[in-house]
């Protein structure tokens, strides 16, 4: 039988982060807020997916310097969205993983 290591194990906690959505810029853009602290590394979150009424969007960049955050569409949607949709960021963090990296 097989000895198993730490770093074999595929365990993982998951973790939802519920922001609300700021301002519909045009079809393809939106600006979202509440998902993040104004301190935290956006680099970090940028491509990540946001689930946002159904549809998915990708974190493109930082806005401004409070913790706002762009979400591009493939699509045309981001009109068709309500504007009290929550923007929800679903995440995984291995636990034996010492990177500590954020994954999806």
């Amino acid at each position: 039988m097989p000895s198993f290591t730490q770093e074999m194990l595929k365990i993982f906690t998951t973790k939802e982060k519920q922001g609300s959505i700021d301002r519909i810029v045009d079809d393809f853009v939106l600006i979202g807020r509440n998902l993040f602290k104004k301190e935290t590394k956006m680099a970090l979150f940028i491509g990540l997916k946001v689930h946002i009424d159904g549809k998915i969007g990708i974190i493109d960049s930082a806005f401004g310097t409070s913790g706002k955050f762009k979400v591009r569409f493939e699509n045309p949607v981001a009109k068709s969205i309500p504007s009290s949709s929550p923007i929800v960021l679903h995440l995984k963090r291995y636990i034996f993983d010492d990177t500590k990296k954020i994954r999806q």
